[in-house]
């Protein structure tokens, strides 16, 4: 990705207007949309609380415009990609992605129904997240997230890693939750901060390093202090450097541009 694609990224997730060369973006907060403009044509838009990304081509249809919407949909729509032939514009899955981003593995979710695990298995992503926050971590009870891990391991047969999602309000319920992802054979789990309220730095630290050392499995921390009002920072990751099986960050900052 281009170091201005990044940018403008990085300007449409943190709500704020940015302007670089041809590429600039605008945020009204009155209905929490973010506009993204190339040579001044509208080319998509963001949409906060609906998490919706519309793309259009302002009447060109320029590699240019292809690479900025690729990078928009590689940032807020996960495993989709667009392309044209004969003037058309088409939309193709992580197949694409992975062409242009050789070098990296990809590991898609949020998976909360075994359809969903599927289509992301034949798209071609590495790995596989269940139960994210919009695959209804907080939502499904145990025997729905048992029979959803359970569907995708038998599905993936030991061929992709499956990594179960943690989204619980309580140190006692998060490690009850660890537990079953693991009984359930899950391959790792994400974690994202104690939900409900805003926890302190030593009580999200000692809720990471509890659940940590209650199972075997290998643990992505998710820092998304946008939506969760939790940030992870660096000392607090020093802290829980201690676990060895904390291993992974899927990280969503605050960055300033």
């Amino acid at each position: 990705m281009r170091k201005i694609e990044t940018q403008m990224n990085n300007a449409v997730r943190n709500k704020i207007a940015w302007s670089s060369s041809n590429t600039c973006t605008t945020f009204d907060s009155t209905i929490e949309n973010c506009f993204v403009y190339l040579h001044g044509n509208h080319i998509a838009t963001y949409n906060y609380a609906d998490k919706e990304l519309s793309l259009f081509d302002g009447g060109w249809q320029s590699n240019t415009t292809k690479s900025r919407l690729n990078a928009l949909l590689f940032e807020f729509a996960t495993g989709f990609s667009i392309f044209q032939k004969n003037w058309e514009w088409f939309i193709s899955d992580f197949q694409n992605v992975k062409k242009e981003f050789v070098d990296i593995d990809i590991i898609a979710g949020n998976v909360a129904t075994a359809d969903a695990a599927k289509f992301l298995i034949k798209s071609g992503v590495d790995g596989i997240i269940l139960g994210g926050t919009l695959g209804e971590a907080s939502a499904l009870i145990d025997d729905e997230k048992s029979l959803l891990t359970r569907a995708t391991k038998e599905h993936v047969d030991g061929k992709l890693p499956v990594i179960v999602n943690i989204a619980e309000q309580t140190t006692m319920g998060a490690i009850a939750a660890a537990k079953l992802a693991e009984q359930d054979g899950a391959d790792g789990l994400m974690m994202l901060p104690p939900m409900r309220y805003r926890a302190t730095d030593d009580e999200t630290v000692a809720y990471f390093k509890a659940i940590a050392n209650s199972t075997d499995l290998e643990i992505m921390i998710y820092n998304n202090p946008i939506d969760y009002k939790i940030n992870i920072t660096l000392d607090m990751f020093d802290s829980l450097a201690a676990c060895q099986n904390i291993v992974a960050v899927k990280e969503l900052s605050l960055i300033h541009i």
